[in-house]
């Protein structure tokens, strides 16, 4: 029978009150998007003064 959410396994891997894993992937999509776009948007303004 599976143990209860409290058992030894799960806590290593999820901790309480933590947010849902789709939570957790969405937040960490959105700032590598936004990241991503700052570094586009930075490495096109040094071509544009540059170029």
């Amino acid at each position: 029978m599976a143990e209860s959410s409290g058992s030894p396994h799960r806590l290593l891997y999820k901790q309480v009150g933590s947010p849902h894993w789709k939570e957790t992937f969405r937040q960490r999509e959105a700032l590598r998007m936004y990241t991503s776009r700052e570094i586009e948007v930075i490495s096109l303004l040094k071509n544009i003064r540059h170029g």
